[in-house]
């Protein structure tokens, strides 16, 4: 399969998630909290 395909696939099955413009409002509410998130994932 191509990555066309795949996307057309996820796009049916996962509507809410493959527009990328809806999670792009939520980027500057998490920017914040970046370096944070950083070091967790680093303590585990």
């Amino acid at each position: 399969m191509t990555r066309q395909d795949w996307q057309e696939l996820a796009g049916q099955w996962f509507p809410a998630i493959t527009n990328a413009g809806l999670r792009q409002v939520t980027w500057s509410a998490i920017e914040p909290h970046r370096d944070f998130t950083v070091s967790q994932l680093k303590a585990t």
